[in-house]
């Protein structure tokens, strides 16, 4: 752990974060990989549009994107839900940032057709914005 991180002034710690998150930015920025989807609350980076696997989802706000990998999220507990293909293990995401609510993990499938799902994520389409 470094010396900042070791530092109990919230001053510091503020300000580490932030540093961290403009370097994160700037190495999205440098990427290349465009669009980007963030959160529609507070602009934290969430997907590339290189992860996105279907925008043929829905979820409680309507439409919704699957992706294979997604950023700056927080996992919650992880439980069984009965949706419209099925029952499911899924954990709920939220924004790392802000804590809204984005959507959720496909954590298992209790159908082999619809294990494909397993380790995706789902985000609401109101919940995001794409930049370009």
């Amino acid at each position: 752990m470094t010396p900042l991180l070791q530092s109990t002034h919230t001053a510091t710690l503020v300000s580490y974060h932030l540093w961290r998150r403009e370097i994160h930015i700037f190495q999205v920025m440098a990427s290349g990989d465009y669009p980007l989807y963030s959160c529609r609350n507070c602009r934290n980076p969430l997907a590339f549009y290189s992860d996105l696997i279907s925008t043929s989802f829905k979820a409680k706000s309507g439409q919704a994107y699957m992706f294979s990998h997604v950023i700056n999220v927080v996992l919650g507990k992880k439980e069984d839900r009965h949706m419209i293909t099925g029952l499911y293990t899924i954990a709920d995401i939220y924004c790392s940032n802000c804590g809204e609510e984005l959507g959720w993990k496909y954590v298992m499938s209790y159908d082999i057709k619809q294990r494909y799902k397993e380790g995706n994520f789902i985000v609401e389409k109101l919940k995001i914005l794409e930049e370009n």
